[in-house]
């Protein structure tokens, strides 16, 4: 009975923020599909990043996403890719700053923002 009561009160005092909403996906939403250059670079240079709907690749090497996750941060929303690649699985992180620019990296500590470009 005490249990009961206590997760009850839990419940209804527990702070929003703990009741993160992350959604699974399928493929990478279209408007991240692309070829992505350093920011401030023009798209004659070398690619940094390569995103389909279920494939990327990135310094050379071909990944296939397993899993894609969606989830709503302070800075808006992020997705988080796990793929697996020749070697290993890895985790690509993705950010949307607008419809030109995002930024991406394996974590957090290494993100870098990078601007799409129209032609393949």
């Amino acid at each position: 009975m005490r249990t009961g009561f206590l997760l009850v009160v839990f419940a209804i005092v527990m702070p929003q923020p703990m009741l993160a909403d992350i959604v699974r996906r399928s493929s990478i939403p279209e408007p991240l599909v692309g070829r992505w250059v350093a920011d401030g670079d023009n798209c004659d240079s070398k690619t940094e990043l390569v995103i389909t709907a279920t494939k990327y690749v990135d310094a050379g090497t071909e990944c296939t996403i397993r899993a894609i996750s969606e989830t709503a941060g302070q800075r808006g929303t992020f997705y988080s890719a796990r793929a697996q690649c020749p070697a290993s699985t890895k985790t690509l992180i993705i950010m949307p700053k607008d419809t030109t620019h995002i930024v991406a990296g394996s974590d957090f500590s290494k993100l870098r923002t990078l601007q799409k470009c129209e032609k393949p």
